[in-house]
Formats: C-alpha cells, structure tokens, sequence
C-alpha cells in the first residue's frame, strides 16, 4: 500500500543517516574555551546578518513542507471529483520520489554552482509551484504541489550549512539554533488549519 512505501522511505532515509559517518562539528579555532557564556554567543551571533536569514529562512521552510505534505491528501479530495482519500496517498508517495529526485539533482548543481544560486533558484520555483496549487486547483494544482516537493528538497542541509558559515567560536550555539527551526512544522501547519476551518473554503 502506499503507506508502506512510505514508512519503507522513511526507515531507509533513517537508516542512511544512521550509517553516514558525519565530521565532529568544530568552530574555527578549536577552542571551546574561547566561545564563553551562551548569553554572550547569542549576543554575537544577532549580529551576524546571514545567520539571522537562516534561522528565519529554516523555521519557514520546514513549516511549509510540513503543511505541503500534511495537507496534500485533502487537498486532492477536495480538488479533484471522485477523489477518494487512498487513492489520493498515491500522490503523497510521489511527492517523496520527487523529493529524493530533487535532492540528488540538488547536490549535483550544488557541486557545480554557487550553493546560494542553487537554493534561490529551487525555491523560487518552490514558491512558483505552491501559488499555481493555490490559485490553479483541479489535477494542475494538484501536481503542482506534489512537484513542489522535489524543489524543497535542497532547503533543508542547504540553509544549515550557509547558516553556519563563518561563526567561528560560535558555530555550536549557532548550528543549534538553527536546528531547533524545526518547530516551525508545529507552529505553521495549525496555523493553515485555524484559517482554513475560519474559511470554510480552503481545502
């Protein structure tokens, strides 16, 4: 079923990441003694300007995957005529296979071009993709969404790791926070769920 196939994706991406020997995070000089009192990094770190991009620019991200993903199956059956919910699930599974597409594309282009190009190019096509399914509804705006995941793909790692460019000493506090964006999928998809029940007509 296609809810196997999904749990079958995840626990393999679980299981790459388990066996993926990842480098110790270090800062720059090497010295943790050097990076002081937490109040005193986060004190540095609102002033460096890319770093406050990415915090924002993650929390966003991760929330608007997040409702992507968790509003695609209502989405479809209230979109598309005859639509049945299990049906609609095929397509969930599509917006995975997109997503692992993407991300292997991604890396290539990464390898090849400027990461900060590559991440603005994907997510403006993202942004393109999610205004069609806003506006286009019916089987256009239903694909639109699913091919948005392929283009979300990057965003993640990409953000993170521009993010953390040139902390120095305090690259760990800084790293962190931008990991702890990923509340952004609690807060923003009940949010989509508050204005849609508001609404009445957004699927």
């Amino acid at each position: 079923t296609p809810y196997m196939i999904i749990v079958a994706i995840v626990l393999l991406v679980a299981l790459l990441i388990m066996l993926t020997k990842f480098p110790a995070l270090q800062s720059d000089n090497h010295s943790d003694a050097k990076q002081g009192s937490f109040s005193a990094s986060l004190s540095r770190l609102a002033r460096i300007r890319h770093w406050r991009w990415a915090v924002l620019a993650q929390f966003c991200y991760v929330g608007a995957q997040t409702a992507c993903w968790s509003y695609l199956i209502r989405y479809a059956v209230e979109e598309i005529p005859g639509m049945t919910a299990g049906f609609a699930a095929n397509y969930l599974t599509g917006t995975m296979v997109c997503f692992f597409i993407g991300r292997f594309t991604g890396t290539w282009l990464i390898s090849r071009f400027a990461p900060h190009k590559v991440l603005a190019a994907y997510a403006l096509i993202a942004m393109a993709l999610c205004l069609i399914s806003a506006f286009a509804g019916g089987h256009v705006g239903l694909i639109a969404l699913t091919l948005c995941s392929a283009f979300m793909s990057i965003q993640y790692p990409t953000i993170f790791s521009l993010g953390i460019k040139n902390l120095g000493q305090d690259t760990k506090y800084g790293s962190s926070f931008i990991v702890m964006t990923i509340i952004g999928g609690g807060i923003v998809t009940p949010v989509m769920g508050f204005v849609s029940d508001a609404a009445g007509n957004i699927p």
